[in-house]
């Protein structure tokens, strides 16, 4: 996939100068929410945690972190009963 058009999939925004959102590592993802990297393929692989397979390296824009954590938070678990 060339860069423009991996660039404007990333920014939701096809053809402005806008930078593109930076992708963080498994590693760096599973050092945010404190679990172990297969914990972070395991919850891309269930489709809780949008990821991204860049070749054979897994990466995460962090808004699709951020919308995790926001959708597991325990104040929403307690709207739902």
């Amino acid at each position: 996939m060339n860069t423009l058009i991996l660039n404007s999939f990333l920014t939701d925004s096809p053809m402005t100068q806008e930078k593109p959102e930076q992708l963080l590592k498994a590693s760096d993802v599973a050092e945010r929410l404190g679990v172990s990297e297969r914990t972070v393929q395991r919850l891309t692989q269930r489709g809780l945690l949008v990821g991204y397979k860049i070749g054979r390296i897994l990466k995460f824009r962090l808004s699709d972190v951020e919308n995790y954590l926001e959708r597991v938070r325990t104040d929403n678990l307690n709207k739902n009963n």
